[in-house]
């Protein structure tokens, strides 16, 4: 018999990750091969709400403000549940650059900016962001293949 593993209980699993810039940009920023997935029609999101949607085989939580649209990983960088789209969707003051989108974790309220994923409350998080964009009216996500 071989030594038992240890079960992994997301919710108590403190899983520290060293913010790497080039790791961050890459999710961000489309390094590597990505295709645009058509995800829903724009009127099926409600501005200032975020939504839980699949594109490709990736979780992802739209988020719909006014004019902008910002798709981010699904999984909470913490704990690693599926469960940013029920974030609460709000904006955090940045010194000399106005106001940035963010969504906080539901789970432990981290607060993430929608824009780069960064976090504010503890720089070894960020959360995976995805590009957008709406053609003929239809919101797509460009993910990795």
């Amino acid at each position: 018999m071989g030594v038992p593993q240890r079960r992994k209980d997301p919710m108590t699993l403190l899983e520290t990750r060293q913010y790497d810039s080039r790791q961050h940009e890459a999710s961000c920023l489309g390094e590597g091969e990505r295709e645009w997935v058509p995800v829903c029609p724009r009127a099926e999101l409600e501005n200032g709400w975020a939504e839980a949607a699949l594109a490709g085989r990736h979780q992802v939580a739209l988020v719909a403000l006014a004019d902008e649209l910002y798709a981010v990983s699904h999984l909470d960088p913490h704990t690693g549940a599926p469960v940013m789209a029920r974030g609460i969707v709000g904006s955090r003051k940045a010194e000399g650059e106005g106001h940035r989108p963010t969504i906080a974790s539901p789970l432990l309220k981290q607060v993430y900016d929608l824009q780069t994923g960064l976090c504010y409350s503890d720089p070894t998080l960020f959360l995976e962001c995805f590009r957008t964009r709406i053609v003929d009216d239809v919101i797509e996500v460009e993910v990795p293949v």
